[in-house]
């Protein structure tokens, strides 16, 4: 059972620290990409003023809170 924790743990941290490295990029100007249209977990729009405002944004304000309050 440990070793199925420690897995998860271990994805857990390595998509952690992409993200934080691609919102460092973003923030540098570097590697700037798209927003996404649609929501990455929930599959709905994201509206357009958040994509403009959060440039590669991938989540819709509702999944963001969300994954922010899990943090």
């Amino acid at each position: 059972m440990a070793d199925v924790i420690d897995r998860a743990q271990n994805i857990n941290d390595l998509l952690t620290q992409e993200i934080i490295q691609h919102h460092a990029q973003v923030m540098a100007g570097q590697n700037c990409q798209e927003s996404a249209e649609f929501c990455e977990k929930c599959s709905q729009p994201i509206p357009e003023a958040r994509r403009k405002a959060i440039p590669g944004c991938r989540l819709c304000v509702q999944c963001q809170q969300e994954m922010d309050e899990r943090k």
